[in-house]
Parts: structure tokens; C-alpha cells; sequence
């Protein structure tokens, strides 16, 4: 968990710094509404510094995009995190033409972007259909992820699951390994926790493609079942009680939680909303070390997770923070939120072991 910590004492509120320009490649979900159910398409776009973009549309499987397009974009030094763009590129399909969209956007924290406007369709025999809403959410491909695995056991076999997730890690090389894996174990012993920090979604991708099945074989450990990986994006880190000068306070209980939101703005809204009650307690929480929100990428239904990672003094420190909630608007407003959230399973945890690999 130190990789966020670090992070969140270069810009209070945010895991990342707000990228001053567009320039580079994104991955994005472009989501072209005429209908109401329309299907989410995967692009990669690339804003150069010569205020061109370049699209390329979603790859067949020999990796060639099916489409490509060009465009420009601007960005007002007045209105900072606010964009403007414009592309064309060939309709899919049998029948010749051409799509326009212009869309208008923000930055996100995370190093994403949220981009809205209207596309139209010209046919080569004059006719314009449209205009269709677009929207359009990028990532950059340089941007940090976490991979979070789960494993429920028992008690007795707690222990020697993480140890085991340790051993094969130690054996991995060097540069095949995230920047960062620590392994936890929940205090009432029954989940094991592997906490992998990599440098990119790109990195993530050829670890898995080559070295997963190396480090993990088939990923059944003994006494162990094994649920679905969730992979996710840094959105907001705040540490909350640093310590003294030079110094680092040291979590004796970490707390894992998920929650699943019908929408990216909703779940973001939510972070945001625990962040500004946190803010504007007149006391900081006892016990309260940090916090970070890291965000999945939309599911097939649209819904994403959050993955809240909060550090702590020890267990009674969490406890008392549930048990005696603090009382004020902020905090009436994250209420807000409860009927549009599922919950998922929480755990407070302890460091079983940690593997710093820069």
C-alpha cells in the first residue's frame, strides 16, 4: 500500500497528478446511442502535439483495426481539464460513408477522460442520418493498475495459502514482476488477499499473457477457492494522518471493501462524497491513516466496482469508526448513495508478507 501513499503527498485528493495535456494513445469505450441499446465499441485514440487525433477502431484477430479516422483537437489554457475534439473515419459495414462526431471533454482524476457530443452519418449518395448521442471514456495506457486476487479458506489453512502465494512470487524474475505485490490475511482467517501494483495496463497484459500461468500454474491451491481477479485504476488516495515530519505511521489493519455501481459517474461521485465528508469533519477520524478508491472498467451491463483500500491504527480503531459514525451534511450526503450500491465482502486485514520489486 506505500506505492499510494507516496502518490497521495503529490497532489492532496488524488492518487495522480491531472495530466496537463491530452497528448499520447488512450484506451477508450465509445458508446454511440441512436437507439437506446447500443453496444459499447473499444477504440484506441491518440492526441498528438500537432493537434491531430488519430483513431483507430476495434481489432479483428489478427489485431488490425477495423476502421481508422483522423480529426483535431483544442484545448482552451483558460478552462483547464476541458477539451474539444473532432473525427471522421469510414461507416463499418457494405454501405460507403463516412461518421463526423464532435464531442466536448474533461479530464478525470485516474488519468481518464469523459467526453460527450453527437455524431452524424454522411452517405456517398448525399443523405445525413443523425445526430446520435456519443460518449466516449478513455484511460491512458500508461496509467498504473491493480490487480486484485481473492482466495476464502479456513483458519487453519490461512497462513499457509499466503505463504504459498509468496514462495511462487519470490521465484518469479525480477522484470516479469509487478512494482509491487503484498499479500494479506484477513483477521478473522478466512481470505487471503494478493495486492499487485503494476506500472501499466500494458505491463499488466504481457504479464498475463506470458508469465501468469508461469508464477501460479492453474491457481488452485490447496484449501483455497478462488474468485474472479479484479483488475482496477487508482481514482483518489488522501493520507489522512502522516505521521511526524520524516516519518511514516505504520497500518496495523488495513480494510479491504468492495462496491458495485450501476455507472463510472455514480461510483466516482461516491468517492468524491467520502472524500469531501472526510475533509470536512471538525476532527480528523481517530485512527484513520488513509484511504484510497481505485475504479474497474465497465462491466457488460455498464456497472463498475470500487475497490476501497483503507488504512488503519488497528482493529479498534475501525471499529469505533463504524460504530460511533460521525454526523454532518457531508456525511448525509454519502447516505445518498446506499440504495444504488451493492456491497461486496469486507475484510480487515494484516500484511502477511510484501515484495517490493523496483
Amino acid at each position: 500500500m506505500t506505492q499510494h501513499a507516496t502518490q497521495a503527498a503529490q497532489g492532496e485528493g488524488s492518487a495522480l497528478t491531472i495530466p496537463p495535456s491530452l497528448v499520447g494513445v488512450w484506451r477508450a469505450r465509445a458508446v454511440e446511442d441512436a437507439t437506446g441499446d447500443a453496444e459499447p465499441v473499444d477504440v484506441e485514440i491518440e492526441f498528438g502535439a500537432d493537434r491531430i487525433v488519430r483513431l483507430a477502431g476495434p481489432r479483428d484477430e489478427h489485431g488490425e483495426p477495423y476502421f481508422t479516422g483522423r480529426g483535431e483537437w483544442s484545448q482552451d489554457p483558460a478552462t483547464e481539464g476541458l477539451f474539444r475534439f473532432a473525427l471522421r473515419h469510414p461507416l463499418p459495414g457494405p454501405v460507403p460513408g463516412e461518421a463526423r462526431a464532435e464531442l466536448d471533454g474533461a479530464f478525470l482524476h485516474g488519468r481518464g477522460f469523459l467526453a460527450k457530443g453527437h455524431t452524424y452519418c454522411h452517405y456517398e449518395d448525399g443523405t445525413v442520418t443523425g445526430p446520435s448521442v456519443i460518449t466516449v471514456e478513455g484511460a491512458d495506457v500508461s496509467a498504473p493498475v491493480v490487480v486484485l486476487h481473492r482466495w476464502t479458506t479456513s483458519p487453519e489453512r490461512q497462513n499457509a495459502v499466503a505463504d504459498t502465494l509468496l514462495d511462487a512470487w519470490r521465484r518469479t524474475p525480477a522484470p516479469a514482476s509487478p512494482r509491487a505485490l503484498t499479500v494479506f490475511v484477513s483477521t478473522n482467517g478466512d481470505t487471503v488477499f494478493g495486492y499487485e501494483q503494476w506500472s501499466s495496463s500494458a505491463e499488466l497484459r504481457d504479464f498475463e499473457r506470458l508469465g501468469r500461468l508461469a508464477v501460479e500454474g492453474g491457481g488452485a491451491i490447496e484449501g483455497a477457492e478462488r474468485s474472479p481477479a479484479l483488475v482496477t485504476v487508482p481514482y483518489r488516495s488522501r493520507t489522512v494522518d502522516p505521521g511526524p515530519a520524516g516519518s511514516s505511521a505504520t497500518p496495523g489493519c488495513v480494510v479491504i471493501t468492495t462496491f458495485g455501481f450501476g455507472s463510472a459517474e455514480n461510483a466516482r461521485a461516491w468517492a468524491d462524497a467520502i472524500t469531501v465528508a472526510e475533509t470536512a469533519q471538525p476532527e480528523p477520524t481517530p485512527g484513520l491513516l488513509a484511504r484510497h478508491f481505485l475504479i474497474s472498467g465497465a462491466a457488460a451491463d455498464g456497472g463498475v466496482q470500487v475497490l476501497n483500500c483503507s488504512e488503519w491504527s488497528g482493529e479498534d480503531a475501525h471499529r469505533a469508526f463504524l460504530e460511533n459514525p460521525v454526523v454532518t451534511p457531508e456525511w448525509q450526503r454519502v447516505e445518498e448513495f446506499t440504495s444504488g450500491i451493492t456491497h461486496g465482502p469486507g475484510r480487515r486485514c494484516v500484511p502477511r508478507g510484501t515484495l517490493p520489486t523496483d
